[in-house]
Order: structure tokens, then sequence, then C-alpha cells
């Protein structure tokens, strides 16, 4: 089967039905405008992050992280709002870039939220390197449905190659060569893309460097989360983020160990009761 197969916007919210997108910041709901599009009120965004990171770089021309992070906010309620599809928050207090920090908090509230919207997918971001919350949001997203019998999804927003070539919405590749789907767009669907951008006036340099007809899909490959998406530099090790890809995967082996723990106690607590019933029978 070829790996890249063309897809309307229409057909593919078809076979996702009801969604459940995880996300970690405030405009990476861009990314997939024209699939939200046509989902609407079958799909449901649960932002990771407060979407404003510790470093004034970013929000310095707004005065403050808080004025910076409610802007943030406010874009994407206003633009979800427009076309009719759910907005939530997860866990408080996850700054941007530090989602690895929070990740117990935050599977907790992608569970209660996917245990209350009973979606038949979760769509997330690509385990690519890229972002730290964007691995965590993946992550995340594998769990979520492996617990719920969903099917898991993701696209692609950047990453750096192994030889160090940074790409922007292209899929970093992997060893099970998942078919990805490409959207085909017409001129309403690009106009409707490009008016959901600009109301994005935190992001609008951001967006400028992404291309508005480009939005591609794929079966989620099952990750091996205790290691980093690839051997080379990531992107934000290479952006010099005060976090290392060993850090990330460390919270996730963490949170793995974690749950691990939990289950093996629970199944013991189990056999404990079915042989104190079977003793006093």
């Amino acid at each position: 089967m070829e790996r890249n197969a063309k897809i309307s916007a229409g057909r593919l919210a078809k076979a996702f039905g009801r969604t459940l997108v995880l996300l970690p910041h405030h405009d990476d709901e861009c990314a997939a405008g024209a699939l939200l599009h046509e989902l609407r009120a079958e799909a449901m965004v649960l932002f990771l992050t407060d979407s404003a990171p510790v470093d004034s770089y970013f929000w310095g021309k707004y005065g403050s992280r808080e004025r910076y992070r409610a802007l943030r906010q406010q874009e994407s309620l206003e633009t979800l709002r427009g076309i009719e599809v759910e907005a939530r928050f997860g866990a408080e207090e996850v700054l941007d870039q530090q989602l690895y920090r929070r990740l117990p908090q935050a599977l907790d509230a992608a569970l209660a939220a996917a245990f209350d919207w009973k979606p038949k997918t979760v769509l997330a971001p690509a385990y690519e390197g890229g972002h730290p919350d964007h691995d965590c949001a993946s992550y995340l997203a594998a769990v979520v449905a492996k617990e719920t019998g969903a099917q898991h999804w993701e696209l692609p927003y950047y990453h750096r190659t192994r030889s160090g070539k940074y790409r922007q919405q292209e899929f970093l590749a992997h060893a099970s060569h998942p078919v990805e789907w490409d959207l085909t767009l017409d001129e309403a669907e690009l106009e409707r893309k490009r008016a959901m951008w600009s109301r994005y006036e935190s992001q609008c340099q951001v967006l400028r460097d992404f291309a508005v007809e480009r939005e591609s899909y794929r079966r989620a490959p099952v990750y091996e989360y205790g290691r980093a998406p690839h051997a080379g530099v990531l992107n934000y090790e290479a952006w010099k983020w005060q976090v290392s890809g060993r850090e990330v995967v460390g919270a996730i082996g963490a949170l793995r160990e974690e749950r691990e723990a939990a289950k093996t106690v629970h199944h013991g607590g189990v056999e404990s009761t079915m042989r104190r019933l079977r003793a006093s029978a």
C-alpha cells in the first residue's frame, strides 16, 4: 500500500467520528483547521498547557506572561466557538514547555475528558521531537486511546531529522511506514482556514511560516516512548530550551512505571480477595 494518499476533509471526518483532540497549545488547532471545520460538534479540543512559557522572549511585548496567556486562550475560544467545536482545559498551572513536569495531572484530565466525551478517535501531535509538549501529548493520546478503545491518529508540526534538517508539516519517518493521508482542500476550505488563522494576533509570525494548504494525518504507529523520537539532536534541544529529550523520556517512563505499579497492586488486591472468598466458601 502506498505511503501517501489523498482524501477530502469531509471523508476523513466521517472516518474519525466523535473525536477528542489533545493539544498542548492555543493555536495548535490551526494545523487541523479543515478537519475540525468538518467535525464541528463531533470534536472536542482539550488544551493541556496554559500556552505561556516562562521565558519573556515569548510574552515580553504583551507586558506579562498572564496577559499573553489570557490572549492566547481568548483567541482559541473565539476561533473554536466560530466553528462549533467545544474547548476545554486540562490540569491547572501547566506551563508551556513544561507539560512533562505535570504528566500525571495531565493524564487524569485527558482520561476524564475521554470518559465523558466517549470518542471514537483520539487525535494529537506526532511523536517527533519538535516540541516537548507535543511529544508528551502523543504519549497521553496513546494511553487514552488504549484505555478507551479509541483509535489513535496524529498530525505533524515540526521536527529536525536525524541529520539535523528542520522540517515543518512533514511526518518523521517511522519503521512501520503508516499511510499518510493528505487533505485535498478547495478554495473555499482554504479561505476558511485563512480566516481561522487570522484570528491569532499572538501567533501571526509563527503561523506565517506554515503552509495553509497542507494538512496531513496518519494512524499513530506504536512508538517506543521509552526512547527519544530519534537518536539525533531534537529540535527543542537545538533551540537551547531548558529541557532535554532525556528529561521528557524520563518523565514518560516514570508515569508508565507508576501506572504499572498501580495495576500490579490492584491485581494483587483482587487476587487476595478471591482467595479469601474461596477459603470461606
